[in-house]
Protein backbone atom coordinates (compact mmCIF):
# COMPACT_ATOMS: atom_id res chain seq x y z
CA UNK A 1 0.00 0.00 0.00
CA UNK A 2 1.20 3.00 -0.98
CA UNK A 3 1.13 6.09 1.65
CA UNK A 4 -0.41 9.70 0.36
CA UNK A 5 1.26 12.80 1.42
CA UNK A 6 -0.74 14.88 3.53
CA UNK A 7 -1.29 16.65 6.95
CA UNK A 8 -2.24 15.01 10.19
CA UNK A 9 -4.76 16.34 12.21
CA UNK A 10 -2.60 17.92 14.85
CA UNK A 11 -0.83 19.67 12.17
CA UNK A 12 -4.13 21.38 10.88
CA UNK A 13 -5.42 22.26 14.31
CA UNK A 14 -1.88 24.09 15.17
CA UNK A 15 -2.29 25.50 11.12
CA UNK A 16 -5.55 26.99 11.76
CA UNK A 17 -4.79 28.41 15.37
CA UNK A 18 -2.00 30.16 14.17
CA UNK A 19 -4.05 31.65 11.41
CA UNK A 20 -6.89 32.09 13.79
CA UNK A 21 -4.48 34.80 15.96
CA UNK A 22 -3.19 36.32 12.84
CA UNK A 23 -7.08 37.02 12.17
CA UNK A 24 -7.59 38.22 15.51
CA UNK A 25 -4.87 40.46 15.82
CA UNK A 26 -5.30 41.80 12.23
CA UNK A 27 -8.67 42.37 13.17
CA UNK A 28 -7.99 44.07 16.83
CA UNK A 29 -5.56 46.30 14.77
CA UNK A 30 -8.23 47.43 12.43
CA UNK A 31 -10.58 47.99 14.97
CA UNK A 32 -8.36 50.14 16.88
CA UNK A 33 -7.57 52.55 13.44
CA UNK A 34 -11.14 52.19 12.21
CA UNK A 35 -11.84 54.01 16.09
CA UNK A 36 -9.29 56.44 16.02
CA UNK A 37 -10.20 57.58 12.77
CA UNK A 38 -13.86 57.82 13.73
CA UNK A 39 -12.60 59.99 16.78
CA UNK A 40 -10.22 62.16 14.18
CA UNK A 41 -13.33 62.51 12.17
CA UNK A 42 -15.64 63.64 14.29
CA UNK A 43 -13.28 66.00 15.72
CA UNK A 44 -12.30 67.06 12.51
CA UNK A 45 -15.94 68.01 11.76
CA UNK A 46 -16.35 69.92 14.94
CA UNK A 47 -13.10 71.83 14.67
CA UNK A 48 -14.22 73.30 10.86
CA UNK A 49 -17.64 73.73 12.62
CA UNK A 50 -15.71 75.95 14.95
CA UNK A 51 -13.32 77.76 12.26
CA UNK A 52 -15.98 78.50 9.89
CA UNK A 53 -18.23 79.99 12.49
CA UNK A 54 -15.74 81.74 14.27
CA UNK A 55 -14.78 83.65 10.49
CA UNK A 56 -18.14 84.52 10.07
CA UNK A 57 -18.83 86.20 13.24
CA UNK A 58 -15.60 87.66 12.98
CA UNK A 59 -16.21 89.21 9.51
CA UNK A 60 -19.71 90.35 10.71
CA UNK A 61 -18.69 91.79 13.89
CA UNK A 62 -15.97 93.52 12.49
CA UNK A 63 -18.13 94.92 9.66
CA UNK A 64 -20.60 95.78 11.34
CA UNK A 65 -21.90 99.35 12.56
CA UNK A 66 -22.97 98.46 15.97
CA UNK A 67 -23.52 95.10 17.45
CA UNK A 68 -26.18 94.78 20.17
CA UNK A 69 -27.24 92.31 22.63
CA UNK A 70 -30.79 92.13 24.51
CA UNK A 71 -30.12 88.68 26.59
CA UNK A 72 -27.28 86.21 26.99
CA UNK A 73 -28.60 84.19 23.81
CA UNK A 74 -29.18 86.74 20.64
CA UNK A 75 -26.59 89.01 19.29
CA UNK A 76 -27.86 90.97 16.60
CA UNK A 77 -25.31 92.77 13.92
CA UNK A 78 -26.13 95.53 12.10
CA UNK A 79 -23.80 96.94 9.51
CA UNK A 80 -25.10 96.51 5.52
CA UNK A 81 -27.35 93.73 6.38
CA UNK A 82 -28.53 92.67 10.15
CA UNK A 83 -27.35 90.17 11.21
CA UNK A 84 -28.52 87.62 13.98
CA UNK A 85 -27.07 85.05 16.18
CA UNK A 86 -28.79 82.53 18.51
CA UNK A 87 -27.21 80.89 20.95
CA UNK A 88 -28.64 77.56 22.31
CA UNK A 89 -26.47 74.51 24.27
CA UNK A 90 -26.03 72.52 20.93
CA UNK A 91 -25.79 74.88 18.35
CA UNK A 92 -25.71 78.37 16.88
CA UNK A 93 -27.74 79.82 14.26
CA UNK A 94 -26.95 82.64 12.36
CA UNK A 95 -29.83 84.04 10.10
CA UNK A 96 -28.66 87.43 7.98
CA UNK A 97 -31.83 87.20 6.37
CA UNK A 98 -31.00 85.14 2.88
CA UNK A 99 -29.66 82.60 4.43
CA UNK A 100 -29.89 80.77 7.91
CA UNK A 101 -26.30 78.98 8.92
CA UNK A 102 -26.70 76.30 11.92
CA UNK A 103 -22.98 75.84 13.74
CA UNK A 104 -23.25 72.40 15.37
CA UNK A 105 -21.45 74.03 18.55
CA UNK A 106 -21.74 72.43 21.90
CA UNK A 107 -21.79 74.20 25.37
CA UNK A 108 -20.66 77.57 24.42
CA UNK A 109 -20.70 79.79 26.55
CA UNK A 110 -20.49 83.87 26.99
CA UNK A 111 -19.08 86.37 28.20
CA UNK A 112 -20.61 89.99 26.83
CA UNK A 113 -19.13 93.22 28.64
CA UNK A 114 -21.88 96.24 26.94
CA UNK A 115 -22.79 99.12 27.14
CA UNK A 116 -25.97 99.56 28.99
CA UNK A 117 -28.60 102.50 28.61
CA UNK A 118 -31.80 103.64 27.76
CA UNK A 119 -30.85 104.43 24.03
CA UNK A 120 -31.03 101.06 22.45
CA UNK A 121 -34.27 100.70 24.45
CA UNK A 122 -33.85 97.01 25.48
CA UNK A 123 -30.95 96.65 23.87
CA UNK A 124 -27.05 96.88 24.53
CA UNK A 125 -24.10 97.86 22.85
CA UNK A 126 -21.67 95.22 22.81
CA UNK A 127 -17.69 96.27 23.41
CA UNK A 128 -15.96 92.68 24.10
CA UNK A 129 -17.34 89.88 23.55
CA UNK A 130 -15.76 86.58 24.92
CA UNK A 131 -16.91 83.34 24.05
CA UNK A 132 -16.01 80.04 25.29
CA UNK A 133 -16.35 76.92 23.14
CA UNK A 134 -16.34 73.29 24.71
CA UNK A 135 -14.04 71.37 22.40
CA UNK A 136 -12.94 68.06 23.26
CA UNK A 137 -11.94 67.85 27.12
CA UNK A 138 -11.36 71.44 27.83
CA UNK A 139 -12.28 74.98 26.34
CA UNK A 140 -11.70 77.12 23.31
CA UNK A 141 -11.80 80.83 24.32
CA UNK A 142 -12.61 83.33 21.45
CA UNK A 143 -12.41 86.93 22.06
CA UNK A 144 -13.84 90.11 19.99
CA UNK A 145 -13.76 93.75 20.61
CA UNK A 146 -15.52 96.34 18.65
CA UNK A 147 -14.42 99.72 18.96
CA UNK A 148 -16.97 102.37 17.94
CA UNK A 149 -16.70 105.86 16.52
CA UNK A 150 -17.05 108.51 19.15
CA UNK A 151 -20.50 109.86 16.97
CA UNK A 152 -22.32 106.61 18.69
CA UNK A 153 -21.34 107.66 21.74
CA UNK A 154 -22.10 111.24 21.32
CA UNK A 155 -25.38 110.32 19.67
CA UNK A 156 -26.30 108.43 22.22
CA UNK A 157 -25.35 111.38 25.18
CA UNK A 158 -27.62 113.52 23.20
CA UNK A 159 -30.22 111.31 23.32
CA UNK A 160 -29.63 110.74 27.17
CA UNK A 161 -29.88 114.55 27.67
CA UNK A 162 -32.68 115.21 25.24
CA UNK A 163 -35.21 112.67 27.32
CA UNK A 164 -33.52 114.34 30.67
CA UNK A 165 -34.85 117.91 29.27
Amino acid sequence: MKRLAAFTLLEMLIGMLISGLVVAAAFSAFRMVSMQHKRYSERSAALHQLIHFRHALGYDFFHADSVLTSDEQTIRVFGKREVAYHFTEQFVVRNDGQATDTFLIKNTVLHIDEHRSDWFASNYLIRDLRIDFDFGSGRLPFRLEKKYPAAIYLKHNFVQNDERN
